[in-house]
């Protein structure tokens, strides 16, 4: 039925007129007084087209037109879309993960994606020496997601993860990044290679654990911190002296807003770039955000402002425990527990807005690939690590390096 009029009065009496017929009715307004009268005319003709109404479409569509004679015989059912890989596996995958990317079936747990500065475009402002390269946060991201899905839920917690090399991006050439779960060995591993090329290249492994127990973040150890941290600093202060050391953050990676320190120990706020922040729901911590909370550790360094001492890499952790999503704001607090010539090691905690835990990191520790006079490219610093890595058998910690890094300065000069 159709109800000709300045808005839909009848509908229900014209529904009890037919109920009482012993029949159903569809009633559609001719016009609405909150909407458009052309979008209702053409819902409402649309809507009495398929309940089987016939229409005089010569009445509707003026200008000459042609029946087209439809093909009897079957469809061949031949694919003639055109559309990219990325687009349709985030068409079509449930929870896609921009990083992680699909789920392939085999014999054991994989995940490929493509990484690509045109797709992935706020990793153009994650630069080392003149040269963009993929974040260890991008890396510990990807291994967080998957173990997330291994173990379909939201607290997980990874150990022993080792950066097995550095990945240079190049805005004309995409990258393939496959990320494997051996079960017997509990242990993800994340290998790249370029889109037109067979070797694969090692760059992370973590081990999965099955402790579920998350460590009790203590909320007085921030409040402690902030008083025992008497020196103010700024973002500009902090990422001036990033550009020193080597560091050259774009805008969407420089998530510090300022925040306190003293020597080895940081409380700082970190935000994600507003232009990110539709992005966030989509990973574990944005690796933007994660990658700023880890610049703390250069404001934590002796060094911090004053001199540079070498450029540091991330190189491995001890442990990471995943325990809610961070969302866009977050504090950091960072405690520095070694650092010598050649490695500094720093704990981690980072809380959302609300002050309740997300992410945990321990033993974290960098490596020192140049020094502060080497003027050596991205390339012959990635090298150097890369060797480090290969060489590197020594556990995070050793008993030494366990004392607490404010009761003794021993290890400042070594």
């Amino acid at each position: 039925a159709l109800e000709v009029g300045p808005h839909p009065v009848l509908v229900y009496a014209i529904t009890e007129c037919f109920q009482q017929e012993g029949t159903s009715v569809r009633v559609f307004p001719s016009l609405h007084r909150e909407r458009e009268d052309n979008l209702c005319m053409s819902e409402s003709l649309g809507g009495l087209y398929k309940v089987g109404i016939e229409l005089d479409w010569s009445k509707i569509v003026t200008r000459p037109s042609q029946r087209v004679m439809l093909p009897t015989y079957p469809f061949q059912h031949q694919r003639c879309w055109t559309e990219s890989f990325e687009s349709a596996s985030t068409r079509v995958v449930d929870n896609y993960h921009p990083l992680l990317g699909e789920t392939k079936h085999g014999p054991q747990p994989t995940w490929n994606s493509r990484v690509e500065l045109k797709l992935q475009s706020y990793l153009n402002d994650h630069c080392v020496r003149d040269a963009c390269v993929l974040p260890a946060a991008a890396m510990i991201e990807i291994a967080g997601e998957a173990a997330q899905q291994l173990k379909s839920c939201q607290t997980i917690t990874l150990r022993r993860i080792q950066m097995l090399g550095a990945c240079v991006l190049d805005p004309e050439q995409p990258l393939n990044l496959q990320t494997d779960y051996l079960p017997d060995r509990r242990m993800l591993q994340l290998a790249i290679r370029d889109v037109d090329e067979t070797t694969w290249r090692p760059l992370m492994t973590a081990e999965v654990s099955d402790d579920i127990h998350s460590e009790i973040f203590d909320p007085s150890a921030l409040s402690a911190a902030r008083s025992a941290c008497d020196q103010p600093f700024s973002a500009a202060q902090c990422y001036d002296y990033c550009e020193r050391v080597g560091l050259q953050y774009g805008q969407r990676f420089r998530g510090i807003q300022g925040g306190v320190r003293r020597v080895g120990e940081v409380v700082a706020e970190v935000k994600l770039d507003p232009s990110l922040a539709d992005e966030a729901s989509q990973y574990v911590i944005h690796p933007a955000l994660l990658d700023s909370c880890f610049h703390s550790m250069v404001v934590a360094d002796p060094n911090y402002d004053e001199t540079v001492d070498g450029l540091f890499l991330p190189a491995q952790l001890r442990e990471v425990r995943f325990l809610k999503s961070a969302g866009t704001n977050v504090t950091v607090h960072v405690r520095l527990i070694s650092k010598t010539r050649y490695r500094r090691i720093a704990d981690i905690d980072i809380l959302d807005s609300s002050g309740q835990t997300c992410v945990l990191l321990r033993g974290f520790v960098s490596q020192r690939v140049g020094s502060a006079e080497n003027k050596s490219t991205v390339h012959d610093l990635i090298y150097q690590c890369e060797t480090h890595l290969k060489q590197w058998i020594k556990p995070a910690f050793s008993s030494r390096e366990k004392d607490n890094f404010f009761e003794t300065n021993t290890n400042l000069k070594a």
